[in-house]
């Protein structure tokens, strides 16, 4: 059965129903693919920009979609598949040269990924890989990455840990055009300064940034990424305060960080936050407290009036005061505690 909205398309006028069934079909769930009869689903195929398999269930129709083809897909997400009875898992169907987006999170396909998305696919923008894929290694990856020149976004979180060398490190802090990055793998001090140190324009053209760190890193890091405007940090230790690192990146609208247990937090070392005045979302997760008096909450929130801060416990509700008038925002701040002075 054709989820009802995509049966509209049975009622339109002979005029016009190619272009609609163009618009209909540029971004269907893939259940909705599926239940076209086979020899009819080629034709909805060739008009499909986007498509997001989601769970065991949508990863069943790999196998049925096999022989396909998708010109026109731009963006491919495949979440984890472990296809039953020893069957294999076909993807190549789906790397055409029009793709731009590819996002991975398992488990082994039957291809060689990589040399499909290298020679298939130059218009590759993105790349999220999430599955220490069979047969990988760390050199197939840093060739990878320097063949295809079109990348601007990689994601690789912690499944690809092992994967990710100082050499890729550097390949990466250094590579021309990456506005998007993101990797799981813990990087020490040392490994971040190696990789900065040779190079004349770190991080040239960053924009989001997501690591994982020892604190000592984020001093090397900071002065390397001035034109961030996303950062999200995951600190693995107490021994260097970052905050006051971080207060040096002017460019930051939005910032995320994930604090260690042990690592009580200051209120002046929140108040180092208020130089960022481009700063519209703040995030601070810590099992510590963010102790605050009332005179450094009042200072925090008139110099962060613009500013979302979440957290997961409680809200504070805020205005926004400006010319045009007043705009509710909300303010959060992880176990906040404000000390009567």
């Amino acid at each position: 059965m054709i989820p009802a909205l995509y049966d509209q398309q049975l009622l339109v006028n002979k005029s016009w129903a190619a272009e609609g069934i163009s618009v209909l079909w540029r971004y269907p769930p893939v259940t909705a693919l599926a239940s076209i009869k086979k020899g009819r689903r080629q034709f909805y195929a060739r008009q499909v920009r986007e498509l997001d398999f989601a769970g065991s269930d949508d990863g069943k129709q790999h196998e049925r979609f096999r022989f396909l083809e998708f010109p026109r897909l731009k963006r491919i997400a495949i979440d984890f598949c472990h296809p039953e009875n020893g069957r294999k898992l076909w993807l190549g169907q789906y790397i055409q040269r029009n793709l731009e987006d590819f996002v991975f999170y398992g488990a082994n396909p039957t291809e060689d990924i990589l040399s499909l998305l290298e020679s298939r696919c130059p218009r590759l923008r993105g790349i999220l890989i999430d599955w220490a894929i069979h047969g990988l290694d760390t050199d197939r990856l840093f060739q990878f990455f320097n063949n295809c020149k079109s990348l601007m976004s990689i994601w690789l979180p912690s499944f690809m840990n092992y994967y990710i060398s100082d050499q890729i490190l550097t390949l990466l802090v250094a590579r021309d055009g990456l506005v998007a990055l993101e990797l799981g793998k813990y990087i020490t001090y040392d490994a971040i300064k190696q990789a900065l140190e040779h190079i004349e324009c770190p991080f040239k053209d960053i924009q989001h940034l997501t690591l994982h760190l020892q604190s000592k890193a984020v001093i090397p890091l900071a002065a390397a990424i001035q034109s961030v405007v996303r950062l999200e940090l995951t600190i693995e230790d107490s021994e260097f305060n970052v905050l006051p690192m971080i207060s040096s990146l002017n460019m930051l609208r939005i910032l995320e960080l994930r604090l260690p247990q042990e690592w009580d937090v200051p209120g002046a070392d929140i108040l180092a936050l208020k130089k960022l005045k481009n700063l519209r979302i703040l995030s601070i997760e810590t099992w510590s407290s963010l102790t605050l008096t009332d005179q450094e909450f009042i200072s925090l929130v008139k110099d962060l009036e613009h500013t979302l801060i979440t957290d997961h416990y409680h809200t504070i509700n805020m205005p926004q005061r400006s010319p045009g008038g007043s705009t509710p925002k909300l303010l959060t701040l992880s176990k906040l505690r404000v000390n009567s002075a």
